[in-house]
């Protein structure tokens, strides 16, 4: 049976419609007029460094619906960014997606791309049933305790192998190279956040001890304490990433860089007490160290305070990212993914008028990021725009929208390094300290970070002392340099003669 509409109402439904639409600009239009409005072209040349990588959120414009391609992403090109295609995790939106990929390959950009689903679906709990890796009873079958014997069943099945060679098949045979693929794959065992607390990992080895399944597989010494199951929790996930992404994706691809949301060598640095990792990098064919750090609007106890939210988002950021800085290796890059919500799920501290970091420090951070060793950085956002009540607190923010905050400050210190490109490629980073303690705005918050040579040194200073600007003292080249730190940032040459030059601000 069709159900209709009376006329008089038909109407009325159009006449509303029409009204709508009549005010509302596509979002996608919205998106690349954001952009357009707030983020500036690269005034810098970007040489072979990786552009910033921004997650696709499903209402960001790709230039493919409408044939505008070429209009589409040059906006995000110019820019120095580059949207990671999550849609491309099969056959079908590869091909959809080859004219994007040969337009970044004529302007010379790098293929890199975020495959959604890769690594992740085989191993997500389902809604209508059991976990796919859950453990057998009597242990407990619980999402909290996923089944590391039942990880090692699936990844011998080798799912998504076909997904898997289909799209890299028809790149390869597009002549298209692909420089760095990343997944966001935080599915199964997995000891990070709460989990790799001391409490927490006893009771998953409890269970897994309980386990039939995990009692044939794993060697029981595997389950007498967290360091133990730690341990082999990291080389079960290890493995998994070896067969499933690396060696596949290297068949095709020898040179490619790979990747996993969040997941960088955290077992290369000092133990921290009570906490037990196992983010599965080592030995797993990752290269590219992702370390994470999310804030939302008044974070680390700022609240209301502007100035505490400044210091504690740069020391947040630099704190999350310098250990995982610490421990690269030669031949691996380092890629962190910062973000602040505006919105969405912490609307409400927004809503509050807690404060939120101002874009000129997100500069700030990247430039000393740059200088400690990063590569570039990865964007997420859950929408590029967003939704704000008409009493948002934040409104020059709610009119960039959620994408173009996040990248807007991170984009002018990237730009801004870009004129050192040369010159970092052949530095090593002098020092991984992050001084200082959320909240407390004194002398404490002088930091400085920086790239050294054996011809020069590039450094940064910085200081968010309510005191005004201090002098600290920097050792290089066996000498000591006394270099002023200011409120908002200031960068020095330094010679192996004593010179100093301070770069024009």
């Amino acid at each position: 049976m069709t159900n209709r509409l009376p006329m008089a109402s038909l109407i009325i439904v159009v006449g509303v419609l029409l009204c709508i639409t009549s005010y509302a600009e596509d979002p996608d239009e919205q998106i690349l007029t954001r952009i357009q409005e707030h983020i500036p072209k690269l005034t810098n040349r970007r040489g072979d460094r990786l552009p910033i990588l921004i997650w696709e959120s499903p209402n960001l414009p790709t230039g493919i619906e409408n044939h505008t391609v070429r209009e589409t992403q040059s906006v995000f090109l110019d820019r120095g960014l580059l949207p990671l295609c999550n849609r491309c995790a099969n056959r079908y939106q590869v091909n959809r997606y080859l004219p994007v990929f040969q337009y970044w390959k004529e302007r010379d950009f790098p293929v890199c791309f975020l495959p959604q689903g890769w690594m992740e679906t085989p191993f997500v709990r389902r809604a209508d049933g059991p976990s796919k890796i859950d453990h057998q009873p009597p242990a407990a079958q619980s999402a909290d305790f996923p089944c590391a014997a039942q990880m090692l069943e699936i990844v011998s099945q080798r799912p998504q192998s076909t997904d898997i060679e289909n799209v890299l098949t028809t790149l390869k045979g597009n002549s298209i190279d692909v420089k760095l693929i990343v997944v966001d794959w935080e599915s199964g065992p997995y000891l990070r956040f709460k989990y790799e607390e001391t409490q927490w990992t006893e009771r998953a080895a409890a269970e897994a001890a309980k386990c039939p399944h995990c009692q044939i597989a794993f060697d029981r010494n595997s389950f007498e304490n967290p360091t133990r199951f730690a341990k082999l929790t990291d080389q079960v996930r290890s493995g998994a990433a070896k067969k499933m992404l690396c060696e596949p994706v290297r068949q095709f691809y020898p040179d490619a860089s790979i990747g996993n949301f969040f997941t960088w060598p955290i077992n290369r640095a000092p133990a921290t007490s009570g906490h037990h990792p196992a983010y599965g990098f080592e030995n797993s064919g990752l290269n590219v160290l992702m370390p994470c750090m999310y804030m939302n609007a008044g974070w680390g106890g700022a609240h209301r305070n502007q100035s505490h939210m400044n210091w504690n988002a740069f020391h947040y950021c630099l704190d999350a990212f310098s250990p995982a800085a610490a421990v690269r290796k030669p031949g691996e890059l380092l890629i962190p993914w910062p973000h602040t919500y505006l919105g969405g799920t912490y609307l409400y501290l927004a809503q509050d008028a807690r404060a939120l970091p101002e874009p000129w420090v997100m500069a700030e951070m990247a430039r000393h990021m740059l200088l400690r060793g990063a590569e570039t950085f990865a964007i997420w956002v859950d929408t590029a725009l967003g939704e704000y009540p008409v009493d948002y607190p934040h409104q020059k923010y709610a009119k960039m929208g959620q994408l173009v905050y996040d990248v807007a400050g991170i984009q002018a210190g990237y730009n801004e390094m870009l004129a050192h490109n040369d010159f970092l490629r052949q530095a090593q980073p002098m020092t991984f300290e992050v001084p200082g303690k959320p909240n407390e705005l004194n002398s404490t918050t002088a930091c400085w970070s920086g790239m050294k040579s054996t011809e020069k040194a590039l450094v940064r200073t910085i200081s968010f002392d309510t005191n005004g600007q201090s002098t600290g003292t920097i050792q290089a080249f066996g000498k000591s340099y006394s270099l002023p730190f200011g409120s908002r940032g200031r960068s020095w040459w330094l010679f192996p003669d004593g010179r100093v030059e301070e770069l024009p601000r």
